[in-house]
Order: C-alpha cells, then sequence, then structure tokens
C-alpha cells in the first residue's frame, strides 16, 4: 500500500465514525467535558488571566505555545522578534525596524512553515514563503505557534503551523492613542477604538510604523583578509522603511448560539533595499499592498448538543513592486510589478456526542492566481498563473482513562489542479493541466497519569506543492519546471512537561522537553543550467534532529523568569557533492532565549537575551555567520498607580511610559574561524548578520506613551 499511514488514520477515523452513530443522542450523564487544552509554554509576560480556548487550538498531543502579543504593542518590536523567543522557532531579517523577516520552525525552510491570520492560510503559490514585516504586530492579540503536529483543519506543514489571532474588543468601550520614538529615525503611532453594545461588537485601528534606518555597522569592503580599508561605522543606506495598516472587525450575536463576524485588514509598505553590507545599493525599493476580506459564521450547540460548526470566506489581494533600475541587486535592471488573488471558502464541522470522543470535519477550497509584469518589457504579456485546490480532513479524538489518555488521528487529501499555460515557458515543455493529489496523514498520543507530569508524541507526513515560480518561472533568469515533485517531510516527535504548582513562594515551576526529527525529501532547489539562467529541480534532502527545552518560574506573580533553548542539527543530503553532509545555511546549531519580567502595581521591568551560533551562510559551510549574544532591557511606569504607591495623586488617568534599550551591549561585530585557515589568519572580523550577509544595527533606544480612555 503506497500511503499506509494515511489509510489507518483514515480507517481510525471512519471506525470512530461508526461508533459515535450507535449513541446518537447523549444523556445528562455522558455530556461532553471540555477538551484537554494543548501544553502551552507561555511567555512570561503573559498575565494570569483564564484564557478561553478557541476550536483552531484544540490539539491535545501537539507542541503548541501560546504568545501575548497585547503586551508588546509599547514597544519597538516586530512579529519575528517575538516568535523567534520561542523553542524551535528561528526568524531570519535582513536587519534594522520593519525589514524583510521569514520564519523557520525546527529547521525548515520559510516556505515549509503555514502562516494563518484568524484561520485564513497567508501563504499562496506566488512566493510560497511570508513575510513577517508585513503583519504589524500592532494589529494582533496572540500567535499560537504549533511545532510539527498542529490541528488538521489548519492545514499541516513540514516545519509547523502559526495561527495569528487579530485584535477585538475585551471592554464595553475603549479609545486607545500609543505614541513611540527612538534611535534611527524611528516613528511609531497607533489609535484604536472598540466597544461592545447589545449584541454588537466594534474595532477599528489605523497604525503607522516608519524609520530611516541609517545605523552604523562594521564594513570591511569585502576583503576580510585586509584591515587597513575597514570601516567600523559605515552607515547603513536606502534602508528606510515606512508601513501603514488599518484592522475593521466587526461582530454580531443575533441569539446565544449563533455568531458572526467581518473583518478588513489594509497593509501598505513603501521600503528602500539596502543591498548587502558590502555591495551598497542607493536606489533599489520595494512596496506591496495587501487587501484581506473576511466574513466568519460560528454556531455551537446548534442545532445538536456537542455539535460545534464554523465557516468562513475570504478574498486577499495583494500586489508588489520591485524596482532596481540600476541593476544593485541581483542581474541585471528589474522593474516588476506582480498582482497575486486568493479566494476561499472554508468550514469545520466539531462533533462531540460521547465523553470520551469527538470527530472533526472540515474543507477547505480554494483557487489561487498570480499575475507577474515586466515593467521594462511593456509589450511582453505575461500569463496569468492559477490553480484550484481541494482539502477535505476527518479527525477523531479519543479520551481514556478520565481523560488522562488522548489519542488522535487525521487524514486529509489535497487536490491541486493548475491549469496550462497559454504557451510553452521553455522549448521542449508542451502546455498542458497538472494536477497532483497530496496525502498527509498524523496521529498521535497523550498520556498525563499525574496533574504534574505529561508525556506526549506524534508521527506524520506533510508536503508542500511547488510555487508558480518554481512551476513556471519569471521568463527572465529564473526558468520554471512543470515536472516538479512536491517537497515531502516525515517527522516524528517526543516529549513531556513537569509542571508543580503553589510551592511556597513558587507559584509555578514548569519544564518541558522536545526530541524532533524531520526528513525531508525531494526539496526544490534552482541551479545554475547556463551562463544567465536557472532551472527549479528536485535535488536535495535533508535530515533534521534536534532538541528543545523550555523552563517557565513564577515567584510570587511578581517575577517571572523563561528560558528557552534549541539545540539543532540540520543535515544535508544534497546530491551535489561539495554541500553533501554539511550543515544547512541559515540553521544555527544552537539558540537560547532568556526573559525576566518584574510586574508591580505601578509598573514592569523586563528583560531579555537572545543568543545563537554555529550558523553558515552558504551550503558548503565556508562562511560561518558571527555568533549573536543580543541583551535587551526595558521599563514600563503608570505614573498615576506609582503616584498613589507614593501617597500623592497624579492628574492623568490610564497613561503608561515605557523606555527601552536594545542590544544594549551594542555587539555590532565578531569573531568567526577563516576556512580554510592560512598560516598566520586563523580567524576574521565580521559584521553581526542575520540573513544573507545583512548586518543588524547595534544598540538603539525607545521612548513611548500609551493612553487609554
Amino acid at each position: 500500500m503506497r500511503y499506509p499511514l494515511l489509510w489507518c488514520c483514515l480507517l481510525f477515523v471512519f471506525g470512530a465514525t461508526v461508533d459515535a452513530k450507535t449513541n446518537p443522542t447523549p444523556s445528562k450523564k455522558n455530556t461532553p467535558k471540555k477538551a484537554t487544552s494543548p501544553i502551552t509554554i507561555k511567555p512570561i509576560d503573559v498575565k494570569k488571566k483564564k484564557r478561553v480556548e478557541t476550536p483552531e487550538e484544540k490539539e491535545p498531543t501537539g507542541f503548541a505555545t501560546v504568545i501575548d502579543l497585547s503586551k508588546q504593542h509599547q514597544r519597538v518590536r516586530s512579529l519575528g522578534e517575538s516568535l523567534r523567543e520561542s523553542a524551535g522557532v528561528n526568524a531570519r531579517s535582513t536587519g534594522g525596524t520593519g525589514a524583510w523577516s521569514a520564519l523557520s520552525i525546527r529547521g525548515s525552510s520559510s516556505s515549509q512553515v503555514q502562516i494563518l491570520l484568524d484561520g485564513i492560510p497567508l501563504n499562496h503559490g506566488g512566493s510560497g514563503a511570508i513575510n513577517l514585516s508585513d503583519l504589524p504586530l500592532d494589529t494582533l492579540k496572540e500567535a499560537v505557534i504549533y511545532r510539527g503536529f498542529a490541528p488538521a483543519h489548519l492545514g499541516g506543514a513540514i516545519g509547523g503551523v502559526v495561527n495569528l489571532i487579530t485584535l477585538f474588543p475585551q471592554e464595553s468601550s475603549t479609545f486607545q492613542a500609543n505614541i513611540t520614538a527612538g534611535s534611527f529615525g524611528t516613528l511609531k503611532t497607533n489609535l484604536s477604538w472598540g466597544g461592545r453594545q447589545g449584541q454588537w461588537e466594534w474595532f477599528l485601528l489605523a497604525h503607522y510604523i516608519g524609520t530611516e534606518g541609517n545605523f552604523p555597522y562594521f564594513d570591511n569592503h569585502g576583503t576580510p583578509l585586509q584591515t587597513e580599508d575597514d570601516l567600523p561605522d559605515a552607515v547603513r543606506q536606502n534602508n528606510q522603511n515606512h508601513l501603514f495598516s488599518t484592522l475593521a472587525r466587526a461582530a454580531f450575536q443575533p441569539i446565544k448560539k449563533l455568531k458572526l463576524s467581518l473583518t478588513y485588514m489594509l497593509v501598505g509598505r513603501n521600503m528602500g533595499v539596502p543591498g548587502v553590507g558590502n555591495y551598497r545599493s542607493e536606489e533599489a525599493s520595494f512596496g506591496s499592498t495587501r487587501h484581506l476580506l473576511q466574513l466568519h459564521v460560528a454556531g455551537k450547540h446548534l442545532p445538536l448538543a456537542g455539535l460545534r460548526w464554523q465557516s468562513r470566506v475570504y478574498f486577499i489581494q495583494q500586489q508588489e513592486v520591485f524596482k532596481d533600475l540600476l541593476g544593485e541587486i541581483g542581474l541585471g535592471r528589474q522593474d516588476t510589478n506582480n498582482h497575486s488573488l486568493v479566494a476561499g471558502w472554508k468550514s469545520l464541522i466539531r462533533w462531540a456526542p460521547v465523553a470520551f470522543w469527538e470527530g472533526t470535519l472540515s474543507f477547505h477550497a480554494r483557487r489561487e492566481s498570480f499575475q507577474p509584469k515586466d515593467e521594462l518589457q511593456p509589450t511582453l504579456e505575461q500569463p496569468e498563473r492559477s490553480r484550484w485546490s481541494l482539502q477535505p480532513t476527518l479527525q477523531s479524538l479519543f479520551y481514556l482513562w478520565d481523560e488522562r489518555i488522548s489519542i488522535i488521528a487525521s487524514g486529509q487529501l489535497e487536490y491541486l489542479c493548475t491549469p496550462a499555460l497559454p504557451v510553452p515557458i521553455m522549448p521542449g515543455f508542451q502546455p498542458e493541466e497538472e494536477t497532483m493529489l497530496l496525502p498527509i496523514g498524523r496521529a498521535g498520543l497523550r498520556i498525563q497519569p499525574w496533574s504534574f507530569v505529561l508525556v506526549q508524541g506524534n508521527v506524520g507526513r506533510y508536503v508542500r506543492p511547488p510555487t508558480f515560480w518554481e512551476l513556471h518561472g519569471d521568463r527572465g533568469i529564473t526558468i520554471g519546471n512543470p515536472r516538479l515533485n512536491p517537497e515531502v517531510g516525515l517527522s516524528m516527535d517526543a516529549g513531556g512537561v513537569l509542571q508543580f504548582k503553589k510551592l511556597g513562594i513558587l507559584r509555578e515551576v514548569r519544564f518541558g522537553y522536545a526530541f524532533f526529527h524531520t526528513q525531508s525529501t525531494d526539496l526544490i532547489r534552482f541551479i545554475q543550467n547556463s551562463q544567465q539562467t536557472a532551472i527549479a529541480v528536485n535535488i536535495s534532502e535533508a535530515h533534521i534532529t534536534g532538541h528543545e527545552l523550555q523552563a517557565r518560574v513564577n515567584i510570587a506573580d511578581i517575577w517571572h523568569l523563561s528560558a528557552d533553548i534549541t539545540w539543532m542539527e540540520a543535515i544535508n543530503q544534497s546530491e551535489i557533492v561539495a554541500e553533501n553532509g554539511k550543515q544547512l545555511p541559515g540553521r544555527p546549531l544552537w539558540e537560547v532565549s532568556i526573559r525576566s519580567d518584574i510586574t508591580l502595581s505601578w509598573g514592569r521591568l523586563f528583560y531579555s537575551y537572545t543568543g545563537l551560533g554555529g550558523n553558515y551562510l552558504d551550503t558548503a559551510n565556508l562562511q560561518e555567520l558571527a555568533p549573536r549574544h543580543i541583551h535587551n532591557l526595558g521599563l514600563t511606569i503608570s505614573p498615576i498607580k506609582l503616584a498613589r504607591a507614593l501617597g500623592s495623586t497624579f492628574p492623568w488617568h490610564h497613561l503608561r511610559l515605557t523606555l527601552e534599550v536594545k542590544n544594549i551591549l551594542d555587539q555590532r561585530v565578531a569573531f568567526v574561524p577563516l576556512r580554510p585557515p592560512l598560516p598566520n589568519i586563523k580567524e576574521i572580523k565580521q559584521a553581526l548578520s542575520d540573513y544573507g550577509g545583512y548586518p543588524l544595527p547595534g544598540r538603539s533606544f525607545y521612548i513611548s506613551i500609551q493612553w487609554k480612555l
């Protein structure tokens, strides 16, 4: 049998369905209990507040982390900076506020991570990967990171899934304003208004963040062996970045069991493209605009007890403009104007007719289109790339031993249909319709014999279909390949949690560990097939093995300490001899994140440290990136609460001030080994960088004022 795991999962699901039909009407005695929540280890800035679980987050055997992003809106922080503090998660950036950033989970590529916004998948065939900087942190309430196994209806991915939840009012009526200013010409403003009245809820937010990005950095002029021409304080040029976004949400609840909501989000960006540190760009620029519209309907215990369902219709329209008329970036002059459009319908039915079983059926239909345009060749009309996808999913969840044991299995089939282009993309390839049937199977087990100990594990098969760029190229320097196979990942993980509560002043002590292994095959790469062109091929394979360790300590509900440690070996099994057996570039061998948070009635003092090392820039592992050790420190004060604590009064209510220093030690350079070494030179000086040699900023200062009415 070709896909044994998938068929086992499907039989498991259908077996549970047949069993459920024998008990169609539950009695009061068998009223289903609330499903077990995913084990989540929250960051330190999450206040102790009971959190309502949503259907999207119900995954008892997966390794999930919930990050409260609403507590970080006063800081100048990107979404990537917040996510990368979790174990197993790495976000690479081109440096500076608002710079391009992409996510990797457990050593995956950025295109192997599924990013969702309120349950809507943002990845599309036009690019595959998602730029995290296009998702303003100030519009988001929280992020749920699933490392590996995710709820089946959210869509599986080789690396994992991140579901971002947008803001919505929590009080009857609120108005809030926030302004932040800081180093390198950075300015951020937020205005929001939301409320509830009767059966209606609404929320409006306008957000802007901009920076000149002119931070100093170390430039060796591309001659690492010669120090005479080094510039220790070169200034970053053409690194300006301006982003504006709006979020509008409205909800109507005619009856207690039914709720309708409408969401609209607009994000516009205009930025310079500075180039790698040694090769500066003066005029290259990039701009993008994205519109997102969603209508969501949800019901519970309607029309049957134990039945919950939801359905959403969504549209995503995006435009990306890249100009490099001087040929400063890449190969040759470029002036592109690309449009993409995504429309979809997604539905979910979750039924728990008995206390020990819950079944889920979901269906996702979607159409994607991508229209490239080369402004340098206006007479050359590029054909539209498009494809349809249908994705039914079945999931079965069993509870045994008074819910101390959870067993889950799911099966998913994704049907992709890519219409033929009107003309061949290259000689020898005749236009024809391409179809793919992509099976995904997953299974997991969780055992919690006592309240303070838990063990769990998962296995799964995931796929990533080729993007339009990989299938059809750009009719320029890249050539597509319609015969590409999808990337396939076989993954497993296992681990557990130890948690103790109310040990004297220790309100909570928690330790989590996870082991993971992923084998990815048919990885897609562009290889050079002529002097000026490259073609996409299935050539690579990777074996990724790692360990994740998380620790949380809560001292008297005042001092919160947390640490996330990841150690990972991502080994390239490429057919190219020079790359085989080497570490995949952009996957650090180790990464550490430590946070400390002291919260009092009148304010909060926070500190964070991030460090990583064993990271390479190239596939042959000849260019090692400098190890990074970044310390950040900040203080938030509520003046009126501080004044009351000191025995006096203060006229301004609900006012908060935040001071923050990032990269306190101003680390901008480090020494790395020279490969291969020379007799008199063993190591060289290198600028601190994160992706592709793009330098990172040094010490920076920010001050923020927030007023709430």
